[in-house]
């Protein structure tokens, strides 16, 4: 893949666990579109309507749906490219943890650049349907 060097550094550093507990993927517009578009979720029927038609206009509220989506499916732990794991070790999630986020207070809410939870955690769902809310029920899609 072709990386800035700021992504590739904090590329590198998330790697690096990837030889202990972890598995490591950095996924591309491939893996986006596969997660979206072929695979199917009976508990949000409205997502293929919302992928459809209105994900290609809003590039960040698609990286936070493929965010909570990936989540939601899969698990794990999910961070922006470029955020570093500088206050993260391979011992920071303990196996009775369920989840673990960040909550921005200037904004008052979650802040999406890591969050880690199991697979089929209820803040995903919660947080999946408020997307699709959100998309759907917005007076200008530009604006939302």
């Amino acid at each position: 893949r072709c990386l800035t060097m700021s992504f590739f550094r904090a590329s590198q550093k998330w790697s690096a666990f990837s030889h202990k507990k972890w598995s490591y993927y950095l996924h591309d517009e491939y893996a986006l579109a596969q997660l979206f578009l072929e695979m199917r979720y009976p508990e949000f029927p409205h997502l293929q309507l919302v992928v459809q038609n209105c994900l290609l206009y809003l590039p960040p509220v698609q990286k936070n749906l493929w965010s909570y989506l990936v989540l939601w499916v899969y698990g794990g732990v999910v961070a922006d490219v470029n955020s570093m794991p500088d206050n993260f070790h391979a011992d920071t999630l303990q196996k009775d943890d369920d989840a673990i986020f960040i909550f921005d207070v200037a904004n008052q809410r979650m802040n999406t650049t890591f969050m880690a939870t199991s697979p089929k955690h209820p803040v995903m769902f919660y947080a999946i349907q408020h997307s699709l809310l959100r998309i759907l029920t917005a007076d200008d899609i530009a604006s939302s």
